[in-house]
């Protein structure tokens, strides 16, 4: 009786251990797929893309032409790379909350699988180094070896190099630090959201043990 016990309380374990799995995985797509990618993606409205608006601002500033369809296709293609590149966050995030999971041992009754603030410090600094990494990635492949392409083809290279500085600043400045303090709060959100839902299915765990007839000798 007792090693049937055991079992089913192992079976109770291993369905709360993959239960709060399930959950980091649907909380982390959101994390990502829903919030993160909808930064990255192409806005609604044109004048809403600060990206394509700096570049023809700085243009118009220069008295040059820009190329419009160059320019969306370029821009298009930033953020494709951009979103691609995403699913890494999805694999770390994921993989990091997992382990912590999996090597969880139930050592005592009341025992439960707790996700805490700090667990995600270390964390959050690598997803925004990789995101770090893969802007600037981006970046150099799909938007600096092509600036030039933005143009008509007689511009002079000298004010083609000179916009490209100024839009250079921008983006690693002004754009970036906007781009990653929307992030920074799209984080805080899912993780806090995270950490209530391991506490809400570790509560469920904690009644079935303590309130069954199966455990009440365990």
């Amino acid at each position: 009786m007792s090693d049937d016990i055991d079992k089913i309380k192992k079976e109770h374990e291993d369905s709360y251990r993959a239960a709060i799995i399930d959950i980091i995985k649907n909380n982390t797509n959101v994390l990502v797929n829903d919030d993160s990618k909808m930064l990255l993606n192409n806005p609604p409205l044109d004048s809403m893309d600060v990206l394509k608006s700096k570049i023809i601002d700085l243009a118009k500033k220069n008295k040059v032409v820009v190329n419009t369809d160059n320019l969306h296709n370029i821009i298009t293609k930033y953020r494709s790379s951009m979103i691609k590149s995403c699913d890494t966050i999805i694999d770390l995030r994921v993989s990091s909350l997992n382990k912590k999971v999996n090597d969880f041992k139930f050592l005592k009754r009341n025992d439960v699988i707790k996700i805490n603030r700090k667990d995600f410090n270390d964390l959050n600094k690598k997803i925004k180094k990789t995101l770090k990494n893969s802007i600037l990635e981006c970046y150099e492949k799909c938007i600096d070896k092509k600036f030039k392409q933005l143009f008509d083809n007689n511009i002079d290279e000298s004010i083609c190099n000179s916009i490209s500085d100024d839009f250079n600043k921008f983006f690693f400045k002004n754009y970036q630090k906007q781009l990653f303090e929307k992030v920074d709060i799209k984080i805080m959100v899912k993780d806090t959201t995270l950490m209530n839902a391991t506490k809400e299915q570790g509560e469920r765990y904690l009644f079935i043990i303590n309130n069954s007839r199966i455990f009440s000798d365990t």
